[in-house]
């Protein structure tokens, strides 16, 4: 299996990722000029629609499927007084810049950030996680720097105490010097754990599966036996339906085309239905609805 990973969507599927990063807002001002309404710290969602150039349906889907996590972020529904009397400006138009008589959502930077991490196909919200990841990148450099630092000055007090030949000074800096290769040694098996499971969640856009619909019947059964105890329910096909409706920025509504089927070939399955270009999108995702339940399926995708 060819695999090419797209960090990227690791902001989009994973909401403990997501919530690593929140505290990240200045990459809004480096990616393009946020405009907030005068005053307040939100802007509207015609504003939020703006900046990320996509329209209002595309970030109502957003705001719907991610409602709770936004709240938490501060966005809520204010009606047209309440904005007016925090905007407390009379040169402001506030009807266009969103809001309208009846009130507007209104976002503070938190929840325009997350919103930049589940936008999938705007160019601004692309561009919001390349910066994220660059954040990350960068402080992973000057991390290994310091260790690389560290690690010498273990290393010299090792020296200094064997030309010393005070035993007691000797045993404690090899001692320091073996805590400090140990801890690395956990981090990295930590990292390799992290990496393995984001392989599975995230084999995503250039992967060419040998049997697509064979490997995801082998994942949803899989799951369907440790989750509900058994295949025959299609538990594990409704939980995975539900999953791409839902979850996706533009959903894939499997049983609406199964149940168009039907009505030519009655024994129309899930699977049927599914688009060949889809496979690339759908796999990935039972891997990580998988993952995400505790099934490992590390030994179904060796084979895929």
């Amino acid at each position: 299996m060819n695999t090419a990973i797209t960090n990227q969507e690791t902001f989009i599927i994973d909401a403990n990722v997501r919530e690593t990063y929140m505290n990240r807002i200045d990459v809004l001002e480096k990616v393009k000029g946020l405009l907030l309404l005068p005053n307040v710290g939100y802007a509207t969602t015609k504003q939020v629609a703006e900046f990320y150039e996509v329209d209002r349906v595309t970030l109502n889907k957003v705001m719907e499927r991610n409602k709770n996590e936004l709240i938490e972020d501060g966005m809520c529904y204010k009606r047209y007084g309440e904005v007016t009397n925090e905007v407390n400006r009379q040169d402001v138009n506030l009807l266009s810049l969103g809001v309208s008589y009846r009130g507007t959502s209104v976002f503070p930077r938190r929840a325009i950030l997350r919103v930049g991490m589940l936008l999938r196909d705007s160019a601004i919200a692309k561009e919001v996680r390349t910066q994220l990841l660059n954040i990350e990148e960068k402080a992973t450099s000057e991390a290994k720097v310091s260790d690389i630092s560290e690690e010498m000055h273990l290393q010299m007090a090792v020296s200094q105490a064997f030309a010393s030949e005070d035993i007691n000074t000797l045993a404690q800096a090899v001692t320091q010097l073996m805590k400090f290769k140990q801890r690395h040694i956990t981090e990295i098996e930590n990292k390799l754990q992290e990496q393995k499971a984001v392989i599975q969640t995230l084999a995503k856009e250039e992967t060419q599966y040998k049997d697509p619909k064979k490997l995801l019947r082998k994942l949803v059964n899989h799951y369907s036996t440790l989750i509900h105890g058994t295949v025959s329910t299609n538990r594990g096909w409704i939980d995975l339906r539900r999953h791409l409706v839902n979850k996706l920025e533009k959903g894939i509504n499997l049983k609406s085309r199964r149940t168009n089927a039907r009505k030519s070939n009655p024994r129309a399955s899930y699977i049927s239905v599914i688009h060949p270009e889809e496979f690339k999108i759908i796999i990935p995702a039972m891997v990580g609805i998988c993952v995400s339940s505790g099934v490992d399926v590390s030994d179904i995708m060796k084979d895929a």
